[in-house]
């Protein structure tokens, strides 16, 4: 972390706290990795297996962590808070009660959130999370989604995958309303970008386990103890690694997690291996705190994690178990999914193998069995692979994601309310998907993030290299991978004649020490009817000159002095808006059409946040009076499109 104060984390899982559950496990890991790495992170868990904050710490071996502040609230839904609703009105008052819960909850972080003072609140979960979302913009803080599945598709054909979508869809409105998306696997985010079309800011960080330091496997040891850890969900594929035990005699399967007697999963899987007679090779470890773990994997010769290839397995996991596995330096047997792909080769640092197939499950073990030199060649690459995958380093990323850039706070906030206000661009000027677009005088590059990527290919050109590097980082953050930065000159830059379809000069124009060659060389770089949209002050500069003068007259502050020779940084040029327009036609354009950017004065400059572009309806009235010939000259800025011709 930098030297300016924490990140200010609010995290509040949306399930019963129940020890056994994978998620319940690696969100508590995560809110603890995170408060290790510097942020001040608050936890806010449902009751359930822990009551405490040293339950937690107890549980999961944790020392305190000053940082880390867990705060309880009663489970909404259990039988004796939702009883009294449930007995006189059925499953309609148990609704009605949800929502009056969630409501509450709300209310209550809204009201406590100056007190705390967030920076992020990270949510998780499609029920919960839709109630702040519905209420964000009363929130003092960013919401931050992370998908890990879409709930409505993991009974669904493949082949329905983008067209199935229900009534209500609150996954994609999750996914468009939020102000960040993290999604763990890449598998996951091709099937949301192709579903729902892409967003920004986005990003993938996979999740992470908490790694241990293991000795490797002994040389010359026959590998007998086979051992699979994690619950015994349908498309966990533990009957696959039951039915190809009965194919290995040689061996023993350790079951380690899951339920107990009365659990129907358990039962299921205890009928299986008693029909196969395989109850003296199969051993029940039953459920292990984490602590306990390590200790475990020591005596394990082998690890399975044969998932199916059921939807949620193949699209909807980035699996704990195998970063588990991989930190235990034992040699891996998984499924051969997409997403286990994305983490581990085939024949490198693991072995992986068809979904659902006992035949070749048991072929794999048989295959170390017999060739130790591969078993421990396979271990020792995933045991080294496995650093990557760390809490720690999930948590480094989830923070660059949270605050991009610690060290240059000022420049990214200057950058969210370019954000904000280049919202206009994309509903005046639109590129064609197959565009080439030129952005002239890129800065930070937030119109790159406004057209969130829809064009074939934008360059961004700018004389600042440091600025540069920081567009590049907040871009790259937001998954865009189709925007790359030139360093040169605007009114000089090296490229070839009739590069680009589109150019956009938005706040540039005034900056340049001659407008008019700027404007020739857009038109070079332009193809024959190419379009540039460009914008102007208009009342900007009369509105600083005004904010200028009354923290002179009331704060007592010294306003800027012009600089006796170019900055870039300075507005160098100043001329009435049709001089602007003219300028631009005699370098070869014609106008086709223009308006204000907004009518409202620039009110963040007294501290104000910029409702009138965050506020949908104040944004709608102002766009349409914005288009008005009497008024379009009175906005903040003129914003225009040409049309190139011969100069």
């Amino acid at each position: 972390m930098s030297s300016r104060s924490k990140l200010r984390i609010a995290f509040n899982l949306y399930m019963a706290a129940d020890a056994r559950s994978a998620g319940v496990q690696q969100s508590i890991r995560v809110c603890a990795a995170l408060a290790q790495a510097g942020a001040s992170v608050t936890l806010h868990l449902c009751t359930g297996t822990f009551s405490s904050k040293q339950d937690v710490l107890d549980f999961f071996g944790f020392e305190a962590i000053p940082t880390l502040d867990i705060r309880f609230y009663a489970n909404p839904f259990s039988a004796e808070n939702a009883y009294p609703f449930a007995a006189p009105t059925g499953a309609l008052g148990v609704a009605l009660w949800g929502l009056l819960f969630h409501i509450w909850r709300v209310v209550k972080l809204v009201f406590s959130a100056e007190k705390h003072n967030y920076d992020i609140l990270w949510l998780r979960g499609e029920r919960f999370p839709l109630f702040y979302l519905l209420f964000k913009r009363f929130f003092p803080f960013r919401c931050i989604y992370e998908f890990h599945e879409i709930g409505y598709l993991n009974h669904v054909p493949e082949r329905e995958l983008l067209t199935t979508q229900p009534r209500f869809d609150f996954a994609r409105w999750i996914y468009h309303n939020a102000d960040g998306i993290i999604v763990i696997s890449e598998t996951l985010r091709q099937l949301l970008t192709a579903k729902w079309g892409r967003v920004s800011p986005l990003t993938v960080i996979p999740s992470g386990a908490t790694l241990f330091e293991s000795s490797p496997l002994p040389l010359g040891k026959p590998l007998h103890d086979i051992y699979f850890v994690g619950n015994y969900y349908y498309f966990s594929g533990l009957d696959v690694a039951i039915q190809a035990l009965a194919l290995v005699p040689e061996v023993t399967l350790h079951i380690v997690g899951g339920g107990g007697t009365g659990d129907p999963d358990y039962e299921r899987i205890r009928a299986l291996v008693t029909t196969l007679h395989l109850d003296e090779r199969v051993i029940f470890h039953g459920f292990v705190p984490p602590y306990r773990l390590p200790a475990l994997f020591a005596r394990a010769d082998l690890l399975v994690m044969p998932h199916t290839g059921a939807i949620r397995a193949k699209y909807f996991v980035s699996p704990l178990k195998l970063f588990q596995y991989m930190s235990a330096n034992r040699p891996i047997i998984a499924s051969d999914l997409l997403t286990v792909r994305e983490i581990v080769s085939d024949g490198e640092d693991a072995l992986l193998i068809p979904p659902e197939n006992p035949v070749a499950l048991a072929a794999a073990v048989q295959q170390l069995m017999q060739d130790g030199a591969l078993a421990r060649k396979i271990a020792a690459n995933a045991y080294s692979k496995s650093r990557s995958y760390s809490m720690e380093q999930r948590a480094t990323q989830m923070l660059a994601f949270f605050d991009p850039a610690h060290d240059d706070a000022a420049d990214f906030a200057f950058l969210a309310g370019k954000l904000l206000s280049g919202r206009v661009y994309p509903e005046f000027f639109q590129f064609r998907p197959n565009a080439h677009v030129l952005n002239v005088g890129c800065g930070l590059g937030p119109q790159a993030i406004s057209y969130n990527g829809q064009y074939a290919a934008m360059v961004g050109v700018d004389i600042n290299a440091d600025r540069l590097a920081l567009s590049q980082q907040a871009i790259a953050a937001r998954g865009i991978d189709n925007y790359t930065t030139l360093q040169a000159n605007v009114e000089h830059i090296p490229l070839p004649d009739a590069t680009f379809d589109h150019a956009i000069a938005i706040d540039i124009a005034e900056h340049v020490e001659d407008p008019r060659q700027l404007c020739r060389e857009i038109n070079r770089l332009l193809k024959p009817g190419g379009e540039l949209l460009i914008t102007f002050p208009a009342m900007h500069d009369f509105y600083t000159g005004l904010a200028h003068t009354i923290g002179r007259i009331v704060f007592n502050k010294t306003p800027k002095r012009e600089p006796p020779v170019w900055d870039p940084d300075w507005h160098n040029q100043r001329m009435p808006l049709d001089d602007w327009i003219q300028l631009v036609e005699q370098c070869g354009f014609r106008l086709q059409r223009s308006r204000a950017s907004t009518l409202f004065p620039p009110l963040h400059l007294y501290g104000v946040p910029r409702f009138w572009f965050s506020n949908e309806a104040i944004h709608t009235v102002d766009s349409k009076l914005c288009h008005w010939p009497a008024l379009k000259y009175r906005g903040q800025t003129l914003v225009c499109v040409f049309t190139a011709h011969a100069a």
